[in-house]
């Protein structure tokens, strides 16, 4: 991905960091994290290994335990907590319930775009 937006690895790096508030490794993940919890969300019915290859994780208990580190949560009510915002009446977007755990960057420069789209098959 450096190469693609033409720096070294190095400051490719350093760059991505700086302007993306974490790390390469760190904002792959979030991404596709937040991903697949968008699917759960708008599908219920999906299981953990079709969200987990979908979204470009390893293996179902590897999105598992990711959901768990990030939302302390496991797939499964994860799934529960979104049904009974619905079935409360409660209108919101695919994340909403999840506010403020799920990083919705606003801005990221051109480069950063472009290099995480090439690595994420975009």
């Amino acid at each position: 991905m450096s190469d693609v937006a033409g720096f070294s690895k190095y400051h490719f790096h350093r760059i991505f960091h700086a302007s993306a508030g974490n790390t390469l490794f760190q904002f792959i993940w979030r991404t596709r994290l937040g991903e697949a919890v968008t699917l759960f969300a708008n599908d219920p019915n999906s299981t953990v290994a079709q969200v987990a290859d979908q979204c470009g994780f390893a293996s179902g208990s590897s999105l598992s335990r990711s959901i768990k580190k990030r939302f302390g949560m496991n797939p499964l009510q994860l799934k529960n907590e979104k049904s009974n915002k619905i079935n409360s009446g409660v209108t919101e977007s695919n994340l909403g319930i999840f506010e403020g755990n799920v990083d919705h960057p606003t801005f990221f420069p051109a480069s950063t775009i472009v290099a995480s789209t090439v690595f994420l098959g975009g």
